[in-house]
């Protein structure tokens, strides 16, 4: 059987001795963050969803796992915290929503004054279609950015970076022996507008087409770079 979950060390005198070992569903520990506070962690859990840890108990060995599903086959992979810490941004590269496979969640969160976290609810989830393994948020907390691996063909009609050949493609190749398909995109979307309007419709400031597969990006602190991987 596979297992996954986090591993947890503890430096004694420069050296990390392995504390133990705490499981975390079967499909992938992939993504982890420390909620604001650092006394709660929220861990991407495949196909678990968002998976909440107490630190503390973790490090005690008496943590009870807080599981916030993020549907049937999420796939999560990636997730981000609001500067407020309000509000959980979880890519679930998987999962289907509104006939697309691949959504973000928009998670709201509630924490003590200590950083203990009392609840979590999925409040909507943003289609995004045909894979969203990660995303980041701006140094200011007010752009989400969203990496889609394919282009999902009829979801998206315009896009900036169609007449660029290094962003735009039709060649592009993820697994040997299936048939090539086109670029990714780079999804802009506005943080205010994706926790506050109902579905969440309306959110999207911008998308461009960049280059085969991109599976990560990251904005420079001074917001004049963004880099895809």
């Amino acid at each position: 059987n596979v297992v996954s979950g986090i591993e947890i060390f503890k430096n004694t005198k420069g050296v990390l001795v392995r504390l133990r070992f705490i499981r975390i569903g079967s499909k992938g520990a992939n993504g982890m963050i420390a909620l604001p506070g650092g006394n709660t962690v929220a861990i991407s859990a495949g196909d678990e969803g968002l998976v909440f840890l107490n630190v503390q108990a973790a490090i005690d060995g008496t943590a009870k796992p807080y599981i916030l599903s993020q549907g049937p086959g999420a796939g999560s992979w990636d997730s981000v915290v609001t500067p407020d810490g309000r509000c959980i941004f979880s890519a679930n590269e998987y999962g289907i929503f509104q006939h697309q496979r691949g959504n973000i969640g928009v998670v709201s969160i509630e924490l003590d004054h200590g950083g203990k976290l009392i609840r979590a609810h999925t409040i909507r989830r943003i289609p995004t279609g045909n894979k969203a393994p990660r995303l980041a948020l701006s140094p200011d907390g007010s752009r989400l950015y969203v990496v889609r691996e394919i282009l999902p063909l009829g979801a998206v009609a315009h896009f900036h970076g169609k007449q660029n050949p290094l962003l735009a493609k039709h060649d592009c190749v993820q697994i040997k022996g299936i048939p090539p398909h086109a670029n990714g995109l780079l999804t802009v979307i506005d943080v205010k507008r994706a926790i506050e309007l109902p579905s969440g419709e309306g959110s999207i400031i911008t998308e461009m087409a960049s280059g085969c597969s991109p599976v990560n990006v990251v904005e420079t602190q001074d917001s004049s770079m963004l880099y895809v991987a």
